[in-house]
């Protein structure tokens, strides 16, 4: 008797951990501190209405929502999970003094932008680059990030709603034309 309770208690310690442990994975509390938040806008030649823009947030465990507008191909909203190596390159990037150092440039004419927010310990590092004209560059360190979050390829994410968007872009006040200064 005593055998099958003890069984039956392990069991259900097991279950619950294994519930636990894949519900944190695949939803993550958009209302928790994230790690990262970045967004990319490239308004193209005519400048009006953004050719393509994505956002994307990812938070402690790897958990991300990415959030993709304009020429992308496939669904608008997806969350999903980093592996370990993913998320470790992408932290390393993000700690290099390279990144660190950038700070906010502005242009009166925004043809593309950079925005991130990047948590460092207590505090967060906000980046807000404004390129207005096409010939003109990112820093090679915004460069490197623009274009990983670019071919960021979901793999085994989920469909979203796009109401579930909330909390996945950076500043979401923030009027390209009046970029903030950069902090730590």
């Amino acid at each position: 008797m005593r055998i099958v309770k003890i069984s039956s208690v392990a069991i259900a310690i097991i279950i619950a951990a294994a519930a636990l442990s894949g519900s944190e994975n695949e939803n993550p509390d958009v209302n928790a501190p994230f790690l990262v938040r970045l967004a990319y806008e490239d308004n193209g030649v005519a400048g009006n209405v953004p050719r393509n823009a994505v956002c994307m947030a990812i938070w402690q465990e790897g958990q991300y929502r990415i959030l993709r507008n304009g020429d992308f191909v496939g669904p608008r909203l997806v969350q999903g999970s980093m592996s370990d190596a993913e998320l470790k390159q992408l932290l390393s990037v993000l700690d290099s003094a390279d990144f660190r150092n950038l700070s906010s440039a502005r242009g009166d004419f925004v043809n593309r932008q950079f925005i991130a927010e990047v948590r460092h310990g207590e505090g967060v590092q906000h980046v807000v680059l404004v390129i207005p004209g096409r010939d003109e560059v990112f820093p090679k360190a915004a460069a490197d990030m623009i274009h990983w979050l670019l071919t960021f390829k979901p793999q085994n994410a989920e469909s979203l709603a796009n109401s579930d968007s909330r909390n996945v872009c950076p500043l979401p006040n923030l009027s390209p034309y009046v970029p903030v200064t950069a902090s730590r």
